[in-house]
């Protein structure tokens, strides 16, 4: 983006919409990290995540899984509705290998983000911990079986 038109962009930004006086909005923000509450509410079939987040809007939060398999709730305010104080929160909730992930949704009811996270059935669960075994012993086998091998021939 060329210098001249960021400049046009910000100029208009900052004019009052009745008339061309600049406005004098304060571009330097601080911020007050917050640690939200959280409670788990336990299911058969689904356990949740309530985290409560008193003034923030459902627009102002953001939920998103990261590559270590980790829920990312992110999000900021304007305090006391000015735009130089701001509230900021982040907040990483690992997520365990009971639950489904695909199928992790998150709500906001009246200033509450509930994250439900349906579980896994014991079968499925008990699938993966096998497979993961048998892959294990596989690899084992293999090493075995090239260090024999080698010791033999080499």
């Amino acid at each position: 983006m060329d210098t001249k038109r960021c400049y046009e962009e910000i100029e208009s930004f900052c004019k009052w919409k009745k008339g061309e006086k600049q406005s004098t909005i304060e571009t330097k923000r601080t911020y007050e990290v917050i640690e939200p509450y959280c409670k788990w509410k336990m299911g058969e079939k689904c356990d949740s995540l309530e985290v409560y987040l008193h003034g923030f809007g459902h627009g102002d939060v953001v939920v998103k899984p990261n590559i270590r398999g980790s829920l990312i709730i992110s999000g900021e305010r304007p305090m006391d509705g000015t735009l130089t104080k701001w509230k900021r929160l982040k907040k990483e909730i690992p997520v365990s290998k009971k639950y489904k992930t695909k199928e992790i949704h998150p709500k906001f009811e009246g200033g509450t983000l509930i994250i439900e996270m349906p579980k896994r059935d014991l079968l499925s669960r008990f699938k993966d911990g096998v497979w993961q075994t048998v892959q294990f012993a596989i690899v084992i086998v293999v090493g075995v079986a090239v260090g024999a091998f080698v010791k033999k021939f080499f």
